[in-house]
């Protein structure tokens, strides 16, 4: 078991430059954050390092057996890569799946989300921007990847595959990673990844604790801290269709609109929900003078002004039957 441990950002710095973006570790090999070992001498890995594939292995593999639901995938990194044949026995239809997946051509690690109910994909990148080409983020290993992990789940053997471009971005060459752990925990507990502001310092620290320890709990991964809250436009979303022969094209979504309903008296609402995905409204507290203008606050209200656009989007796509239509 390596020990890891935290260094100052001093010492950090002085190991070598991590500016720019990992787009260009690619080209440069020979880089510090490019090698596949980001240990030192006496096996210890320090904070700014680039995570080795066998302690990520570790962590998805605790998440996953303190995860009170069933999900599938957090599978081995280079298993992935390696062993696609024996991908379809462990993804199942109706069941959700969280991957972390290597790119080698960025020296990159992204993540993956299969929702059964919506059976679509959906790509969590850290270099993803609002308005780049989605060339740029499905290199010809991510695509070969996530066709082999979920392509026995569609019918037509074409992958519905939503790339979401309001995941935080990272603006250093090795975070990817780091970013890649906090996703998968916010995955399995259910929470919108990109609704957070990535706090490197505080996953590595969790990181630690996780590696450090033989079992944890489920409660712990539940009340792990990874930053601070941050608005995100859910409905900023590219959505593609890969075929078998690892082509892509993108599709064009209307957005959906929910107008305002109007309302004789004004009606206040608070909502008490530790979780958006259990419940649409858990506690309503209402200050009216009129029940029935209550009554007339009709769904579409409540998801206009309550739901998060992450549920905004995936609810539309559900309504509209997108991932069987196309």
């Amino acid at each position: 078991m390596s020990v890891l441990t935290e260094i100052s950002e001093g010492e950090r710095t002085g190991k070598g430059s991590h500016s720019g973006s990992n787009l260009s570790i690619a080209s440069n090999p020979d880089s510090e954050v490019a090698k596949v070992s980001a240990t030192t001498d006496n096996g210890e890995v320090h904070y700014g390092d680039r995570l080795l594939d066998d302690l990520m292995n570790t962590f998805c593999d605790r998440l996953q057996a303190a995860c009170p639901r069933k999900i599938d995938g957090c599978l081995a990194i280079q298993f992935v890569m390696v062993e696609p044949q024996s991908l379809k026995t462990l993804v199942n239809v109706g069941r959700p799946a969280h991957q972390i997946i290597f790119d080698p051509d960025r020296v990159h690690y992204v993540v993956v989300d299969y929702d059964p109910q919506t059976k679509i994909v959906v790509l969590y990148d850290s270099l993803v921007e609002k308005d780049s080409n989605a060339t740029n983020l499905l290199t010809e290993p991510i695509r070969k990847q996530v066709y082999s992990l979920f392509s026995h789940l569609f019918q037509d053997k074409t992958i519905q595959l939503a790339i979401s471009r309001s995941y935080d971005r990272q603006t250093d060459t090795w975070s990817c990673g780091y970013r890649s752990l906090a996703c998968m925990v916010d995955l399995a507990r259910q929470r919108n990844p990109c609704e957070t502001e990535y706090c490197m310092r505080s996953i590595f620290a969790f990181f630690q604790k996780v590696i450090g320890e033989s079992k944890v709990e489920w409660v712990d991964f539940e009340n792990a801290y990874f930053g601070q809250p941050r608005q995100c436009d859910g409905q900023n979303v590219t959505l593609v269709r890969l075929h078998q022969d690892l082509t892509f094209d993108e599709v064009s979504v209307p957005v959906p609109s929910y107008p305002e309903i109007p309302c004789e008296t004004e009606v206040e609402v608070q909502i008490h929900s530790r979780s958006p995905t259990t419940a649409i409204v858990s506690s309503l507290e209402v200050d009216t003078k009129s029940e029935n203008s209550f009554r007339q606050l009709k769904i579409t209200r409540l998801y206009s002004r309550m739901l998060s656009p992450f549920l905004q989007m995936r609810n539309f796509l559900r309504s509209r039957h997108i991932s069987q239509d196309l």
